[in-house]
């Protein structure tokens, strides 16, 4: 009864059961007091209070031209730049001397100049509007145009010259700047001067100077990411950077303007075993390509050879860092990424090579040593130092020492022996070799035994033989015949293809012509069938084959006379290494 009076008063909303504990119904006079309600949970249909915290939208950073430029302005200059039809191509060596000489040409004829980008830069429209708003192209002596962009559209650009643009090397007098951004650069300016002066009376009050400096800290923010920074500090003083870069900052360091040859350069002691070379397992492989992938890269390279101050330039990443990633520049000719890698691991890894040059610089100066001096060698130097210095003392001089002619003549013939014995042994493993061929070819050719001519043959005359010529020249199914030459297979095909066909045309890439008419006479002997002609073709020979008026299929289609396909295979084999040999 008390569930019933719940449920009718939870539909009319009169009673809510999770705060009521003792009341009565209104209007069923149905009184509760004597028991107690426990609190019923919510309805399955009722929903629970969600607080929803909604994506904030992410502000679009202001461009340069539409902090400097005045609305109508920007407004009209966009609706020109939609209308232009000629544009200066950047390809994939960058923002180059001569493109910019194109731009400054264009700002001559009117305000406006449309420029596409090309491979790589097309990627990154961010980094390409940076590169021409301002800074240095691919090298510290082509200067930018110092225009801004006032529209964008995929991998275009439209650059504004200025209000009083002159056609000088850098634009010096364009005045499209608004009060609030000579405000900001008055403040700018006043922070330069407040900060040189605190540096200089920073002895005197420091507590001024702190708060100066704050104050400086404040107007100037810092823009670059932490990793931005942090790669930045790794590869400050390495060389000039790559403004051309084509993606995300930080800027490579340019490797083509490093030095070609570094005095005192010396690669790094390397402790591994002689005659042997560092190897990395496959795991290890993958374990430091998945490392290398979110390192930003550190060089990037355009020429194969004289790489000697970038190999400087790596020794000193790897104090900081045990990976380098190093780039290649797009639009350059004839680079080589193999002889770059190559080139750079003679540079970086001379274990060994260290070793051989120590060794023979100690052996050069042993040799000018005093002829007669029977000192042995200090222990400072090292063991094959001392070996060498024995053989001096035992017998004299090698480097100056006259041989005797009886001497020359007993090297020569010894040497002549060495290469007789040499030469005999060769021709003992020739030997050995062809006879196994020879075993391997006589045990083949035992077991094929080709059939022999049917003397009582059908004929045929020479207008029918004229006709199945042309019929056979004009058939587009044929039989190839292979390396392994005539075997059972190819029999049986033959015997299939006069199932449907007076005619079988076998095509052979035979040269010789008598081994080419050899072939055909012995398809005919085991086919049974007519030669009706051999023909010259574009590529190989064509053996036409007629079956006979009187032809019947035989019971067997593969003869037991001939090699299988896997004998054949093995006759050709032997053949060939026997030629060879």
């Amino acid at each position: 009864m008390r569930g019933i009076v719940d449920s009718i008063a939870r539909l009319q909303g009169t009673v809510d059961p999770r705060h009521e504990s003792k009341a009565e119904v209104a209007g069923f006079g149905v009184s509760l007091d004597g028991e107690g309600v426990s609190s019923l949970p919510p309805p399955p249909w009722a929903k629970a209070e969600r607080v929803v915290f909604r994506r904030e939208k992410k502000v679009r950073a202001l461009t340069e031209a539409e902090r400097r430029l005045s609305g109508e302005l920007l407004g009209r200059l966009r609706r020109e730049a939609r209308g232009l039809g000629k544009w200066v191509k950047v390809r994939k060596a960058g923002v180059t001397e001569e493109v910019v000489e194109k731009i400054k040409e264009g700002w001559g004829e009117g305000e406006l100049v449309m420029v596409r980008f090309g491979v790589p830069l097309c990627r990154n429209m961010d980094r390409a509007r940076e590169i021409v708003e301002g800074g240095v192209g691919w090298n510290d002596r082509v200067e930018m145009t110092g225009g801004l962009v006032v529209w964008s559209k995929k991998d275009a650009l439209v650059i504004y010259r200025g209000c009083n643009y002159h056609n000088a090397s850098v634009p010096s007098g364009i005045s499209w700047e608004s009060e609030e951004d000579n405000h900001v650069s008055t403040v700018k300016s006043n922070a330069i001067i407040n900060r040189a002066t605190i540096t200089e009376n920073q002895e005197e009050s420091p507590f001024v100077a702190g708060t100066a400096l704050e104050i400086n800290n404040d107007s100037l923010p810092i823009n670059e990411t932490l990793y931005e920074r942090e790669a930045n500090r790794l590869l400050d003083g390495l060389g000039p950077r790559y403004t051309n870069w084509w993606w995300p900052k930080p800027l490579p360091v340019d490797g083509d303007m490093l030095p070609e040859v570094v005095p005192g350069f010396r690669p790094p002691f390397r402790r591994c075993p002689p005659h042997l070379r560092p190897k990395l397992t496959d795991d290890e492989l993958t374990y430091l390509r998945k490392l290398a992938r979110p390192l930003p890269t550190h060089f990037v390279l355009g020429r194969n050879s004289k790489l000697q101050g970038l190999a400087a330039a790596i020794i000193k990443v790897w104090e900081k860092c045990s990976i380098v990633k190093i780039a290649l520049k797009y639009g350059i000719p004839n680079t080589n990424n193999e002889m770059m890698a190559w080139e750079l691991k003679a540079k970086l890894d001379s274990c060994q090579l260290q070793e051989e040059d120590a060794r023979l610089k100690a052996f050069r100066s042993l040799r000018n040593m005093d002829k007669y001096n029977d000192t042995l060698p200090s222990a400072s130097i090292g063991e094959a130092c001392s070996e060498f210095q024995y053989i001096q003392t035992k017998l004299g001089d090698v480097g100056d020492y006259e041989f005797d002619p009886k001497v020359q003549t007993e090297a020569e013939k010894e040497r002549l022996e060495k290469e007789i014995r040499k030469q005999e042994r060769r021709l003992s493993i020739l030997q050995m070799k062809l006879e196994r061929s020879e075993h391997e070819l006589a045990k083949l050719n035992s077991s094929w035994k080709p059939g022999e001519k049917v003397a009582d043959q059908e004929l045929i005359t020479e207008e029918e033989r004229q006709t199945f010529r042309r019929i056979g020249l004009k058939m587009d199914q044929l039989l190839l015949l292979g390396r392994r030459g005539v075997y059972d297979g190819v029999i049986g095909s033959i015997h299939q293809h006069w199932k449907h066909r007076e005619v079988v045309k076998v095509i052979t890439m035979q040269r010789d012509y008598s081994q080419i008419i050899r072939t055909a006479r012995l398809l005919e002997n085991e086919s049974g069938g007519l030669l009706v002609a051999v023909e010259k073709l574009k590529r190989g020979h064509a053996i036409i084959i007629y079956r006979g008026k009187n032809y019947s299929r035989p019971l067997k289609l593969l003869p037991e006379n001939l090699l299988t396909k896997r004998e054949a295979l093995q006759q050709s084999m032997e053949m060939q290494r026997r030629g060879v040999l």
